[in-house]
């Protein structure tokens, strides 16, 4: 710090207090950045809910086939609340394709996946006709 008296006799200090403040600043910015930085790392993808149509209730153990037109597929299944859960960074149209146990298999077609944000889809399926 240097002091500096000016023309009418008054003591003026001269620092650095803008680099203080800039330093401060971008320290906070880094550390709020990496505190959500799981948010936008994770949030992207497809999530929702697999129901039964007549109840509502949640399907446990339904697969999850999301397919894209240049081959790629990928499976995820449903937990025990119906609750499906897929995340990755790849883009475009994508065919959802959703099957149990019991029930008529869902077929979504041209689904679009930006690659940055989440879609929630949530679908209810029909039972199928039992043989005997």
């Amino acid at each position: 710090m240097q002091f500096m008296k000016s023309k009418n006799q008054q003591i003026m200090i001269l620092g650095s207090l803008a680099l203080e403040r800039d330093s401060f600043f971008r320290i906070s910015l880094l550390a709020i950045g990496f505190c959500f930085s799981h948010l936008l790392l994770n949030g992207q993808g497809v999530t929702g809910i697999i129901t039964e149509a007549f109840s509502h209730y949640p399907i446990a153990n339904a697969t999850i086939k999301v397919s894209f037109n240049d081959a790629a597929t990928f499976h995820c299944t449903s937990n025990e609340l119906g609750v499906y859960q897929w995340q990755n960074e790849k883009a475009g149209r994508a065919i959802l394709e959703i099957t149990a146990d019991g029930f008529h298999p869902f077929i979504a077609t041209d689904i679009l996946l930006d690659g940055y944000t989440t879609l929630r889809l949530s679908y209810a399926l029909e039972r199928s006709s039992i043989n005997l």
